[in-house]
């Protein structure tokens, strides 16, 4: 519980971050710090608390900027579900890991997000006008994925029962 109410915030705050970067730079494609902790979320968390998270996200990203209602909502839950088939099993401590798993789920999510919009306006345009309007958002999650994925480890650490504890203990509380 104590994990789901951090990352409840943590994401609020993201989201906050995200209006902030759209607002100040006038551009609809900057870094995705919400989808990321989805991602994250997918890879490290439990799938009931993660799923309800992740669609919740969504529906908050729908209902601030969102294309279609509900489209990111059942986005970021498949791309936790996706996540979490795919990177439980492979999860490591390295630099690569993560910006591949994020760059990976970003073009997962932008090719089914641009296949659902278009069929739905009736456009049919080449894959590659896809990658064209929405490389801004492959650079900022390539570049963010590593330091962004260290803070939410970092913070999932921190909060932690037996980190806390130990904490607690040093500093002559119990």
């Amino acid at each position: 519980m104590k994990k789901f109410l951090l990352f409840l915030v943590v994401g609020l705050l993201a989201l906050v971050v995200e209006a902030v970067w759209r607002t100040v730079f006038h551009t609809d494609s900057g870094p995705e710090f919400l989808f990321m902790l989805v991602v994250f979320s997918g890879v490290r968390h439990r799938l009931f608390g993660g799923l309800l998270l992740a669609f919740m996200f969504g529906y908050l990203v729908d209902a601030l900027w969102g294309l279609m209602p509900g489209l990111f909502a059942v986005l970021y839950a498949g791309a936790f579900l996706a996540c979490r088939l795919v990177g439980g099993r492979f999860y490591q401590r390295s630099f690569l890991f993560p910006v591949f798993v994020v760059v990976a789920a970003t073009l997962a999510a932008k090719t089914v997000e641009s296949i659902v919009v278009k069929s739905v306006e009736g456009r049919a345009d080449s894959y590659l006008a896809v990658l064209w309007h929405s490389w801004p958002v492959f650079f900022w999650n390539f570049a963010l994925a590593a330091p962004t994925m260290a803070i939410y480890e970092r913070l999932e650490k921190t909060f932690t029962d037996e980190y806390a504890n130990q904490f607690l203990v040093k500093k002559g509380i119990l």
